[in-house]
């Protein structure tokens, strides 16, 4: 499985699809005893659940955070082709 996050400062990104766990689904159940919701772990769940800031694919990645760096920043954007 393929998995990329970068964390900046307080800014989360991560890749689509990416499993976000410290343990597996099925420990997790089997340590806690319940069922998990639907996609738990992963980076589509935890964006729509406030935990994310952005998903980005891979080839994306770098354009992307220049991006928001030049936002967080109030600089002026670079020119994205």
């Amino acid at each position: 499985m393929d998995m990329t996050i970068v964390t900046l400062t307080l800014t989360t990104v991560v890749s689509f699809l990416a499993l976000i766990a410290f343990a597996g689904p099925r420990v997790v159940k089997d340590t806690t005893g319940k069922d998990l919701p639907e996609g738990f772990q992963k980076s589509e769940f935890l964006l729509e659940k406030g935990f994310l800031d952005f998903i980005s694919h891979r080839k994306n990645l770098k354009k992307n955070i220049n991006l928001y760096l030049d936002l967080i920043q109030n600089k002026a954007l670079r020119n994205y082709i």
